[in-house]
Formats: C-alpha cells, structure tokens, sequence
C-alpha cells in the first residue's frame, strides 16, 4: 500500500490513487524512496487565507512523525474576490488557467529549499488535469503531488466525469436522482426497477440487476424505531442486525463495532441468498458496502471491498 498524507498531516494507506497522488507517498520503499522516511523532504504549500487548506498545520504534524516538512503559503488574491466560489472547485477552475499555475509556480520555485517534492491541495485542475499538474511540475522543477481536502472532493469529481463520459461511450444512460422505489420480481427473477419522480412512477425493465445501494450511511438499509434492519428495494433479508441497545458504545468509528458489519448475504457469484445459502433471485447480483460481513471502517478496506464486489458481480453476469 501507499502511505499518503492528509490535509491534517496525518498518513492513510491507499492501495491505489490516482497519479498526482504518488509522490506523496511515505513509504522508505516507496517509488519516491529517499529520505530515511521515504521520499525525502517535502515542502507542503497552499494559498494563504484559504479555509480548506492550512500548510504549517500538514507540515507540522508530518514532521512531529518524523517526515522532513516545511511550509509555505502562496499569494492567490483571486480567492478573496467577493463572488469567489470559496471551495475546492473554485480553485480547481483557477488551476485550470496556464497564468495561475505560472504565477503560483514562480512563487513556489523559489521557496523550495532543498524540498524534492511539493505537497499541494488537490485542487490542480478540474477540466484542464492531468495537464494542469504537469505543467505545475515543470514550472516548479519537482515531482508534485495533490493532498485530499475537505469536499467538495475535486478527484472524487474528476473521476465522476471520467466515468459519465465512458459510459456515455458504452451506451449506458445514468439517471441521477431518481430514488429507487421497488424492485419488481417474477419467482426468482428480478425484472425491473420502479423509479419515482415528481409525476409518476417510471418503471424500467432489465435482464439482470447489480444492486450497489449501500448500508445504513447510504440508504440501502433502513432501520425503524426499534433497530430492525430492512434492505430498501428487493426486501431482502438483512443479516447481522443487532438489539437496539447494542447500537451504543464508547465509539462508533476507529473500532469495530458490529453493526458495520450488517448487510445481505452472497455467495461467490455475488448472488443474494438465505441463511442456508440458497439464491434469493438467480439474476441479482449484490454489491458495494450492501454485501454482509466486512468491517470496512476498521480494516481500512471500504473502497477496495466496494470495487472488489462490483468486479465480482458484473463478471459473474457476463460468464
């Protein structure tokens, strides 16, 4: 895994980040391997006066882990405009203009003092990336690497639209807030969604359903008064619910605590099933943070589980 710094200078392991993440990485072993920590010293910059991004405070705490880390704050005075969008998507648009980067660059440059890496917001670019984050590097001499904020996430944006766009050239149509409402079933098949909006149901057929909706943070399982657990569109069984008093603790996150755990039941394809393993529906297919028995929170393995599980059940439905 890489080890990554974060906006308060702490360092979170990702098995995988998108490229202007890398030189980040902490590890001695790492592909940015050089100081006795791993990739040697490091000059954390962002805008002076921004809300979202303090640099002495990442630095700082990097270093007290014994991470060579300076600081520097730059001078961006579009950001105290009185119309300025404040958030991370303002300064992405900024990034995405060449006089921004080379005015910040020039600024950069010059402070570097023996850094051989620049930590920066990732805000470089929001239309205008991976070039935007090229060209910084070249202006600055030094491998730079982004550092996740506080959201809007502007990666997390970048990768949506990435998205949008391939699938749009697969000929998949995304529906955007358009709450599922119940799934329609023959038997042992699922047949359809029913959609509402503001005028009606809409009701859309498939051969096949992936249902990715997540737990209990994302609206895939409910829960009433009482603690009992439901999962939201096919009515399917939840297991690992708990006695409503079990739900407290000194700690939800950071810990295990069970009812992360909670969740429908598969099997290898993927496929929802009962308590003795039998399939619920034989064209359904369970994914994401809906699927029973991981502790995502504390095993660190959320996002990889959701990816793992989707691979798993879109290759089960085409063999």
């Amino acid at each position: 895994n890489l080890r990554l710094p974060t906006a308060l200078g702490a360092v979170l392991p990702a098995a995988y980040a998108p490229e202007s993440f890398i030189a980040g990485d902490l590890n001695a072993g790492g592909p940015n391997a050089g100081g006795p920590n791993g990739g040697g010293p490091m000059l954390i910059a962002g805008p002076g006066g921004w809300r979202d991004f303090y640099p002495a405070l990442v630095a700082g705490n990097l270093a007290r882990q014994g991470f060579p880390a300076q600081s520097f704050a730059f001078d961006l005075p579009e950001i105290h405009a009185v119309k300025f969008d404040n958030l991370a998507t303002g300064l992405a648009r900024l990034f995405d203009r060449a006089e921004v980067r080379e005015r910040v660059g020039k600024q950069i440059a010059v402070r570097l003092n023996g850094a051989g890496r620049v930590g920066l917001p990732a805000v470089l670019g929001l239309d205008a990336h991976p070039a935007a984050w090229q060209h910084l590097q070249e202006l600055i001499g030094v491998p730079v690497f982004e550092i996740p904020t506080l959201p809007p996430s502007v990666p997390g944006i970048r990768l949506f639209n990435a998205f949008k766009v391939a699938l749009g050239r697969a000929g998949v149509m995304p529906l955007f807030n358009m709450p599922v409402a119940r799934g329609l079933v023959d038997g042992r098949r699922v047949t359809g969604i029913a959609v509402t909006n503001v005028v009606r149901e809409t009701i859309y057929r498939g051969q096949s359903l992936i249902l990715a909706t997540g737990g209990l943070y994302g609206g895939g399982i409910t829960s009433d008064p009482a603690g009992a657990l439901a999962e939201a569109v096919l009515g399917l069984p939840v297991h690992g619910g708990l006695p409503f008093d079990a739900w407290f603790g000194q700690a939800l996150l950071g810990t295990e605590h069970p009812i992360h755990r909670a969740g429908i039941l598969v099997n290898r394809e993927m496929q929802p099933v009962d308590r003795a393993g039998e399939p619920l529906y034989e064209n359904a297919r369970i994914a994401g943070r809906l699927v029973a028995g991981y502790g995502g929170v504390s095993e660190g393995s959320t996002e990889g589980a959701w990816l793992a599980t989707a691979a798993r059940a879109v290759s089960s439905l085409l063999a």
